[in-house]
């Protein structure tokens, strides 16, 4: 009979412990995920209104762009040279934002007028819409690492530097 009392005490005790930990509850990292959700909607406005004073409060220094450590500055100066200047009225409509705790990805449809050169090709005027996905790393309240995914040959297609692999479409 004590064996079965202490049975009983401890399969009520795994039950209330069990029930406590499901108990919904405002935790930090569901504070953090929509802080970087957040974080990621100021950056997106930071960039599509060019505001660079903003972007510098919004990133880390030293900044990581697809794996490669940079200058916050470098980084900011690469976008202002290849692609606020290649496509002056650029923008980014973010579609869905997940945060989590140290990271944040944001779905993004660009769309932009291209001017001037590309590879040799002139682009002014060819107007451009291609989808990004981006995976932001996030460290004390800043972004600290970009990684992205974009469709690179659907935008090289409109911009008439490759021919489709399926004429017609």
């Amino acid at each position: 009979m004590r064996h079965t009392q202490i049975f009983s005490f401890f399969t009520i005790a795994t039950a209330v412990l069990l029930l406590l930990s499901c108990e919904p509850r405002n935790s930090d990292s569901e504070i953090s995920s929509s802080q970087n959700e957040e974080l990621a909607m100021d950056f997106t406005e930071a960039f599509n209104t060019r505001d660079r004073a903003a972007l510098e409060e919004l990133l880390t220094d030293p900044f990581i762009y697809d794996g490669e450590e940079m200058e916050r500055d470098a980084y900011l100066n690469l976008v202002e040279s290849n692609v606020w200047n290649t496509f002056p009225d650029i923008e980014c409509d973010p579609t869905h934002i997940v945060g989590a705790i140290d990271y944040v990805t944001v779905h993004l449809v660009w769309r932009g007028t291209g001017t001037g050169e590309v590879l040799g090709h002139n682009i002014d005027g060819q107007e451009v819409e291609f989808t990004e996905t981006s995976l932001f790393r996030v460290r004390d309240g800043q972004l600290a690492e970009y990684i992205y995914n974009f469709d690179e040959l659907g935008l090289l297609e409109q911009l008439g530097l490759l021919e489709s692999p399926f004429p017609g479409e």
